[in-house]
Parts: structure tokens; sequence; C-alpha cells
């Protein structure tokens, strides 16, 4: 007695109708089903559909002075940068933030060139699905998008394909990274740091005060004005290299701990006219 038909495979058009059934009785629920759809959606999806455009993308100049990137990357906090010689479309290598941090610790000054990763290369029309598994057998996380002519139209990353099917998802460098250590034993810092992390969690030393919580109130409140971005001012035994600026916010500032501490005024209060 045969139990099976010869026809013991199910079409997709089959599956969806039993995953909107199922849904209808309450077996699935919207999101569940919302997930299973996008399985099917993904497989038929080009690159050049999901990819980020090039004029859209982050990246830098081999040229760019490393505090300035340094600064770029702790205020954007993605983990991959393309690096390109003139345009940007000329891209010669990719950065790796962990690749930098490593380097600074070590060298005293980074040659960008001798730590980038090779680039992978990858055709505009190639699908997602045949992308995510060359991309996990090589081992690489993000791609240059190319056309038909060999021009780099856009990049896409492995988080990029899988947030087809699952949504937006974390970068690997989505953290915290309010203070980092540099070469020369100065210190890259976000100015909305509390005085009391800095001492607690990096055992930078800064004076208390009601006038002030950040060490961006900390400038402000001792220059009694909002600094120039590019501005080096000497408060007590720190130079402060205001790196960037938000509006009126201090955003990034460079620290290095001077031999000659001036006087720091102990009755200095925000200036009136400092937002945040």
């Amino acid at each position: 007695m045969q139990l099976y038909s010869q026809k013991s495979f199910v079409t997709e058009e089959e599956i969806k109708m039993f995953i909107r059934e199922g849904k209808d009785i309450g077996f699935f629920e919207p999101e569940e089903e919302k997930l299973i759809h996008s399985v099917f959606e993904f497989t038929d999806l080009s690159v050049k559909e999901i990819m980020v455009p090039i004029a859209k993308v982050s990246s830098f100049s081999i040229d760019t002075p490393v505090e300035n990137i340094l600064s770029i990357i702790m205020d954007e906090q993605y983990s991959r940068y393309p690096v390109y010689s003139k345009e940007k479309t000329d891209i010669r290598g990719i950065l790796y933030a962990k690749d930098l941090f490593k380097k600074i610790t070590r060298d005293k000054v980074v040659d960008l060139r001798k730590i980038l990763r090779v680039p992978y290369f990858v055709p505009e029309s190639m699908k997602i699905s045949a992308l995510l598994r060359e991309m996990q057998r090589k081992g690489v996380h993000i791609s240059l998008v190319v056309d038909e002519y060999g021009s780099i139209n856009g990049i896409a990353t492995i988080e990029d394909i899988l947030e087809e099917i699952v949504g937006e998802i974390r970068d690997e460098y989505d953290v915290e990274l309010p203070v980092i250590k540099l070469r020369d034993n100065s210190f890259l810092v976000d100015a909305s740091i509390s005085i009391r992390d800095l001492r607690d969690d990096h055992g930078i030393m800064l004076p208390e005060s009601p006038d002030y919580d950040t060490v961006g109130g900390y400038i402000i409140t001792h220059l009694q004005r909002i600094p120039s971005e590019g501005e080096k001012a000497i408060i007590g035994q720190w130079e402060f290299n205001i790196t960037q600026l938000v509006g009126k916010r201090i955003a990034r500032t460079i620290m290095r701990e001077t031999n000659e501490p001036t006087d720091v005024p102990t009755n200095a209060q925000l200036p009136d006219s400092y937002s945040s």
C-alpha cells in the first residue's frame, strides 16, 4: 500500500498559505509570521537592493589624522570603515576600529596603510543568500559592491543581510567607549562623561563641584564661554584640546596632563549662555 504520493514536497506558496492559516487560528504570532515570510523574500533579493550607497557610507581619506578618526569612531560607533585615496569610490582597504585601537596602544605614530584589511568585492547582481554564505566562508564582514563596469556603488555587511530577516541588530562595536588612552598617554574623552565616572572608572581626577557634572561642563565653567573646535586650554594640571563640538556642547576632547598646573578658580559657574 502506498502511503505517500510521489509529490512529497510542497511549494513555497503552499507553505505561505499554511503560515497565513496558522496566524488566523492563533498558531503563529504576527511577528513570527513576518519573520518566516521574510526568510522567503531574503533568498530573492539582490545585493543592489540592500546595499548602502557609497555616497552615504561613512569613510575616511587615507590622509585623515588619526585623532580625527578616533573622534568619529567614538561618535558613530561603527566597527569598520572603508578608506579611500582621492575619491570615495577609490577605496584602498577597510579599517577595523579594533585594529586601530590595538595599534595606538603600542605605537606613537600610526600609518593607516599598514593596518587596512584587503577589501572584498562583489557584483551588485549577486543574491544576498549567496553573499551571506560567501562572507561566512571567507570570514569577512563587509563587502564592496561593484556594477558591471567595476565601479564601486556601495557596501553590504553581514549585519545588513541579517537585518533583512530579523530587523535591526547591533553592531559589534555598539558599546560605550567614553575614554580611550592614546600612545602618548593622553586621553580621548567623551565630554559627556561625568566627573565621578572619569575618576572611578578611569582613574582621572578632576575637581568636583555642584556647578557642573561632566567634563564638558568643567571646561566651560572655568573658561566662562563656549570654546571653539580645535581650541586648547590648560585648566589645573590638564590641557584640553577641543576636538568636536555639537551645537553649544563639547562632544570630544583630548586630555593631556601638563607639568605646570595652573590655578583652578573655586567660584566658577557655568555661563548663562550655556545649554547642552
